[in-house]
């Protein structure tokens, strides 16, 4: 089956990707949204990143930035012109999120595929203990102020999982960030051809957020 996946660099949506291939989907794209947000997105403010996330995953990378009421639209005019049977996503347990997907992919007769899908936020924490046993470790790249930035450059990975989970169980928080608490740049993934290492970076504060703005990394 033919199939786009929705692209933003962070963990989810390359565990989703992973997830998908792995249940024989033909995905042929990556498509990197850019939305109109009140605040900065961790993703866009890293894009050079993103790409070579996609160089490294072999697949190409659609950006677009659908102006903000005319998303939908948008987007179910860029599924068809590319031709595709489904779209892949990313979300947990969020079902607002998911409605979302089936009310853009429905009407144009394109299926959804949710590879993550547990439907509770429960379980989200199994979630992120998969993805870690799979060989993703991902850098945090983006915080709520509330964690005091105690987080941020963080590296997820098998040797932080144990304490990484028992803080977000301390502060209330989703292990998966499912709920915007924190955004991930994937530094490593059992489909990438190579990895990334974040030489230096500086830090960006915006409202309530916290930021990585990465300025120099390599390919090893």
């Amino acid at each position: 089956m033919i199939s786009a996946s929705f692209f933003s660099g962070g963990k989810e949506s390359i565990y989703a990707l992973f997830k998908a291939l792995k249940m024989g989907l033909d995905v042929k794209y990556l498509i990197y949204c850019n939305y109109d947000f009140p605040r900065v997105s961790p993703h866009a403010l890293n894009i050079e990143v993103v790409r070579v996330e996609a160089k490294l995953i072999g697949l190409p990378l659609i950006e677009c930035s659908p102006r903000k009421g005319v998303e939908v639209e948008f987007l179910r005019g860029l599924l068809v012109k590319l031709g595709v049977e489904a779209v892949v996503g990313g979300d947990i347990y969020l079902i607002d999120h998911y409605n979302w997907l089936e009310k853009l992919c429905s009407p144009i007769g394109i299926k959804c595929v949710e590879p993550l899908w547990v439907g509770g936020e429960e379980k989200s924490k199994n979630i992120l203990i998969e993805e870690v046993n799979d060989g993703i470790e991902a850098i945090i790249c983006g915080v709520r102020d509330k964690l005091n930035g105690k987080l941020l450059g963080k590296t997820i990975n098998k040797e932080f999982l144990n304490e990484f989970l028992e803080y977000c169980s301390s502060v209330n928080i989703d292990p998966c960030g499912e709920k915007g608490e924190y955004h991930t740049i994937v530094l490593r993934s059992p489909i990438y051809r190579k990895s990334i290492q974040v030489l230096n970076h500086s830090i960006i504060r915006e409202n309530d957020y916290i930021y990585i703005k990465v300025n120099d990394y390599k390919i090893v």
